[in-house]
């Protein structure tokens, strides 16, 4: 599997403190049948990781991967808090895409602001011929009161990453809902680990991929995996039409 968001890098965010934890994570991640990961430490958040330093610590840690023969390949990312200055930022050389030379940006909307007023700057991002990917949707309350936000995004053809976690409950049943309401009206492009540490937020990866495909389907687990390998690869990203959202609708598991 590949995992296109997790916080893998040491000392450089709110995820692996040391290279020890990082290599525990990277060991933990081949145990879930991850074989690639994008390390996408925050910017523009409490932290800022500049494009350059990022690549510099994906060499470091991929090298002490390979000394300890971990099988587990490390890609330079980034996950932004998307602000006013993010095109700037994008154009100046900071802000990172998944995968360089691509147009897709991992993107945190910020909890101080209301999601409405972002929609300027992410159609201000796709103008500009940028793919933006809104990273775990299921855990922002504004979009899990008005569903409808998380379908017109959608529709415009912004791309969605949702949790591993999440589906699975970690985050509490209120979002697992919403976790699965977002998987089974095609609102969703990809999963993720979103991974910090082992003790509290993990990979659950492969748990997760287990519980798609009982509750969701093979289809739509299959999806999933392949948009990750076409990201990494340059190819077309699988976009299934979403289902508008019924404001009497509440999908329970």
């Amino acid at each position: 599997m590949i995992d296109i968001h997790c916080h893998i890098l040491p000392g450089v965010d709110d995820g692996a403190r040391f290279l020890t934890d990082s290599l525990m994570m990277a060991q933990a991640a081949v145990r879930q049948g991850i074989h690639t990961i994008i390390a996408t430490p925050h910017h523009n958040h409490v932290y800022n990781n500049s494009r350059y330093n990022i690549i510099e610590m994906v060499d470091y840690l991929n090298n002490h991967i390979k000394e300890q023969c971990i099988p587990l390949t490390i890609l330079p990312g980034q996950e932004i808090v998307v602000s006013e200055d993010t095109l700037d930022q994008i154009k100046n050389g900071i802000i990172l895409p998944l995968i360089e030379e691509s147009n897709y940006i991992l993107i945190e909307l910020p909890k101080d602001t209301p999601v409405t007023e972002m929609i300027p700057i992410l159609i201000g991002l796709q103008s500009a011929g940028f793919e933006p990917i809104i990273s775990a949707p299921e855990l922002n309350p504004e979009m899990m009161k008005n569903r409808e936000l998380l379908f017109q995004f959608v529709k415009s053809g912004i791309f969605t990453q949702i949790t591993a976690s999440s589906i699975l409950g970690k985050h509490g049943q209120e979002v697992q809902r919403f976790a699965n309401y977002i998987l089974k009206y095609n609102l969703v492009h990809f999963i993720a680990s979103n991974a910090h540490n082992l003790k509290y937020e993990g990979f659950y990866m492969s748990n997760a991929m287990e519980y798609i495909k009982i509750h969701h389907g093979n289809k739509v687990a299959h999806t999933l995996m392949e948009n990750s390998k076409a990201l990494i690869n340059g190819y077309t990203i699988i976009k299934e039409v979403p289902v508008s959202p019924e404001s009497d609708m509440v999908y329970l598991i």
